[in-house]
């Protein structure tokens, strides 16, 4: 399986001088900083986080290899799940799409300026959303995080399946290996995707594992369903595409 890389071109666009960034301003600190998840995370220096969101193009070819992809169409209605620690929502309007985003937590100044994105804060399972109007519906590591102790994952897709039209579809990705539970998060394995996605059409499923730090690799299944994992940290993953 190979290797899929949105990200390369544009990180070699750009100089960047990674020891000044370790030296600058006290690495410890920043991170401490960083996990607020606050405005210096979201809008502030870029040392302790995302350094803010602009507009000026060079991320769309990034969000157009996603598109490609995906097979996003022209006109879609995209509802992102969990948006809150992801670019991806905003990549997809900056490309005409009309995104909403929903997160249980306040996001940062930089998406709600788009004229493309909407952004409600809530729990998706009870939130005031219009049933069967969104084509598509993105769930990016985040249902591994949800109803860890009653099993709101099955509750969450029933709910996100009421909210596709007709035919739509989801793209989801989840932790996946051997199966787990842990205080934050689960991982998933064929029989637990099975039951969450009762009810759905499953058109693809592929799945990644990470080879060294921050980048990962296609392989299969009979190979990332014998990976353990033995604390939060994901090594292995599925990205699944279903449809209503």
């Amino acid at each position: 399986m190979a290797y899929i890389d949105f990200l390369s071109t544009l990180h070699k666009a750009t100089s960047r001088d990674y020891i000044a960034r370790l030296t600058e301003y006290p690495k410890a600190k920043a991170i401490e900083t960083a996990k607020e998840y606050g405005y210096d995370y979201w809008d502030g220096d870029r040392k302790f986080g995302y350094g803010g969101y602009s507009y000026d193009g060079r991320w769309r070819p990034v969000a157009e290899a996603m598109v490609k992809h995906y097979g996003l169409q022209p006109g879609n209605r995209i509802l992102d799940v969990g948006c809150k620690g992801s670019l991806f929502s905003v990549l997809l309007a900056g490309v005409g799409f009309e995104v909403w985003g929903i997160d249980l937590s306040d996001i940062g100044r930089y998406k709600s300026r788009h004229p493309n994105f909407r952004f409600i804060k809530g729990d998706v399972t009870t939130a005031q959303l219009p049933e069967n109007s969104f084509d598509v519906i993105t769930i990016i590591s985040t249902i591994e995080h949800v109803g860890l102790k009653n099993d709101g994952d099955i509750g969450c897709l029933k709910r996100l399946h009421s909210l596709l039209k007709d035919n739509g579809q989801i793209i989801l990705t989840a932790p996946y290996g051997s199966p787990a539970l842990f205080e934050r998060s689960r991982i998933y394995d064929r029989e637990r995707l099975a039951r969450i996605f009762e009810g759905w059409k499953i058109e693809r499923m592929d799945f990644f594992k990470e080879v060294e730090p921050g980048k990962w690799i296609g392989a299969e299944e009979d190979e990332v369903s014998k990976i353990k994992h033995v604390s939060d940290n994901v090594h292995s993953i599925v990205c699944l595409m279903a449809s209503k």
